[in-house]
């Protein structure tokens, strides 16, 4: 395998195996191929990584990048804001509305969020979904693995 520095996630895989089979996908995921990194891993990019969490009692979001991470509590409305590189630990909450970097990431996560509800919102009207036309041979594989009746 190979180990590269920058930041990379989960939604990241099918559209890197989707780019390998040479299948297009740009307009089918959020998430972006790895493949560069395969050819040359110490290439840099900026990245960013978002996550959500939903818990009993609060729901939180998350961006980071290489070295900072912002965390928003939807239910308070409260942020929590740390240098990954001095506290990796996320023992020191350094949050400040005037600190440029949580000013950005702020933005960046709102947006993030807002490009969600869209999608959530297309896919519970199901706008812009074009069913997947399944042959009888992949129907049978799905069913004896349990994923479709």
């Amino acid at each position: 395998g190979i180990r590269v520095p920058q930041l990379v996630e989960l939604i990241d895989v099918v559209p890197t195996i989707f780019d390998l089979c040479n299948i297009e996908s740009d307009e089918l995921f959020q998430g972006k191929s790895l493949t560069h990194f395969f050819f040359n891993p110490t290439v840099t990019q900026e990245k960013f990584a978002f996550s959500e969490n939903m818990m009993y009692t609060e729901d939180k979001k998350s961006i980071q990048n290489d070295r900072y991470k912002l965390i928003y509590f939807t239910v308070s409305n409260k942020y929590e804001f740390y240098d990954l590189k001095e506290d990796p630990q996320e023992q020191r909450n350094i949050y400040s509305t005037e600190n440029e970097t949580a000013k950005q990431l702020r933005e960046k996560l709102s947006e993030w969020m807002r490009k969600n509800r869209e999608v959530s919102k297309k896919v519970l009207k199901n706008e812009g979904i074009t069913p997947a036309i399944i042959n009888q041979e992949t129907k049978e594989a799905l069913k004896s693995l349990g994923y479709i009746m």
